[in-house]
């Protein structure tokens, strides 16, 4: 995909978190490698379907059940693959530092994860870059398991308190997270021996000040699920001040001049 140019003052890498759990972007880059989600141990995450909540050991992104038979609550869970409940889960190597958030969906328990970044550059953004590593950590015997991806813009009826479950977010596929193909016997798998690497151009323009959503959801699929989690996670972007009533004027006279010296 050809990123578009644009005239550009690129601003300084800076990422600060705000009390909503959102990210503030106020530079051209936020990253996330997800090594503060453990190891630790399993908890509790969310006990009503459709309420959101942090994942633990992250300030930023966030959980939910999206559906599920399940009357306890979904839990989050330190794993190598091993697991086949459906839950939110920290996956790596034992006891390794490093870790991706992963999802695995069963019929008692639907996830979906996600992060919401809100443009505090004082600028617009245009087509950021989204980049990050597709890691399976569990494979499966039946189908090839999708994490669908939707993002949206604040100011429709998506809020940093219900992305995750909210219909006005749009389907793009090309950011999807793709299990692998289907195995005689499913079972733990070393995602970062196989990790992929997702990359390419989100169309969409984010005005200063508005939040940008992004959100990955689980489906229960047939048979055995796959555990597959994200890792790596970046989004750049080049800022570009937003045009002011001055800057209009003054380029509307600049016009007016040439067309009477024509």
């Amino acid at each position: 995909m050809v990123t578009k140019v644009l005239p550009a003052f690129v601003l300084a890498a800076g990422i600060a978190s705000v009390a909503s759990g959102a990210v503030s972007l106020t530079g051209s880059s936020y990253t996330q490698n997800f090594d503060g989600i453990g190891p630790a141990t399993t908890a509790a995450f969310s006990s009503t379907a459709g309420t959101q909540a942090l994942i633990p050991g992250n300030s930023n992104w966030d959980g939910v059940k999206v559906s599920g038979t399940g009357t306890s609550g979904m839990n989050f869970v330190v794993d190598t693959g091993t697991g086949n409940s459906g839950a939110l889960y920290s996956y790596g190597a034992a006891s390794a530092t490093d870790r991706a958030l992963g999802s695995l969906a069963s019929g008692s328990n639907v996830p979906a994860f996600g992060v919401a970044i809100t443009n505090n550059t004082g600028a617009f953004i245009s087509n950021p870059t989204l980049s990050f590593s597709r890691e399976v950590w569990r494979s499966s015997n039946t189908a090839v398991n999708t994490l669908a991806f939707a993002y949206g813009l604040s100011g429709s009826t998506a809020t940093a308190s219900n992305y995750l479950t909210d219909a006005s977010l749009s389907a793009a596929s090309a950011f999807d997270l793709v299990g692998e193909a289907v195995v005689t016997t499913n079972g733990a798998e070393d995602g970062n021996a196989d990790a992929v690497t997702v990359s390419g151009v989100l169309n969409a323009t984010i005005p200063a000040g508005s939040t940008l959503f992004l959100r990955w959801t689980d489906t229960n699929d047939t048979g055995n699920d796959a555990g597959i989690a994200i890792d790596n996670f970046s989004l750049s972007t080049t800022a570009v001040p937003e045009p002011t009533t001055i800057g209009l004027l003054s380029l509307a006279g600049l016009a007016a001049l040439r067309r009477r010296r024509a």
